[in-house]
């Protein structure tokens, strides 16, 4: 079973925090030599660290339009009010207030885990539907998962694929300079190929779907995964 990627930070994030505490720390010690006039500066310097870790909640794919980030971007209502977001696009089955209707967002589901066997695939058509409905409108998109970087980035890149008619290494590689965190599990890397050879619409009709999704049906019941 493939390792939960939307829940683990990559090695540069892990590194990034570790940095940052340590600075962090650093910072604690030199106060107490410290006379206190300093004080104001270094505060600043640490709040500007600080927004400097927030900023990677989300990132843009298209200016104005379409962004992509994570669970806490998702469920903060400043975000939400301070980048006007009208539509959500929610790759992971963690709750929102977006789910409420008072909220005024659109919002859609794709409830898939971040796993090698996920079939998000068959998924794709409606996401991208989605999300070209509500620029065409006008809207401003949000599409996350937990951390931004395996399930809701296949889906960005699917989007940029069917919107460019493109391959999927240019989509992700778009995607990856937007968000260089990125980091899909190879199940889903492997769905955006076929999402191309699909011709950008897989359905359970779809002789390249269907195929793939047989081979992958026994391969979970040889492994002993129900779906």
């Amino acid at each position: 079973m493939a390792m939960d990627h939307d829940r683990v930070a990559p090695a540069n994030d892990r590194w990034n925090t570790a940095y940052f505490s340590s600075q962090d720390d650093q910072e604690d010690s030199e106060d107490e030599f410290s006379i206190v006039c300093c004080a104001p500066a270094r505060r600043k310097t640490s709040e500007k660290a600080k927004e400097d870790r927030r900023w990677k909640n989300l990132d843009t794919i298209l200016e104005n339009q379409l962004y992509l980030g994570n669970l806490t971007a998702a469920r903060s209502s400043r975000t939400l009010k301070e980048w006007r977001f009208t539509h959500i696009l929610s790759v992971c089955t963690d709750a929102l207030s977006a789910d409420l209707p008072q909220s005024g967002i659109q919002h859609m589901r794709i409830p898939v885990e971040d796993v090698d066997y996920a079939d998000i695939l068959i998924h794709l058509p409606s996401a991208c539907q989605f999300i070209d409905e509500a620029l065409r409108s006008g809207g401003v998109v949000l599409v996350h998962g937990v951390q931004g970087i395996s399930r809701s980035a296949a889906v960005v890149a699917a989007y940029l694929m069917w919107s460019r008619r493109i391959g999927a290494a240019p989509a992700w590689q778009d995607v990856r300079k937007a968000r260089h965190q990125i980091w899909p599990n190879a199940g889903f890397q492997e769905q955006l190929v076929l999402f191309e050879l699909c011709q950008y619409a897989p359905s359970p009709s779809n002789e390249i779907y269907k195929s793939w999704r047989r081979k992958l049906d026994r391969q979970l019941q040889a492994a002993g995964i129900r779906r």
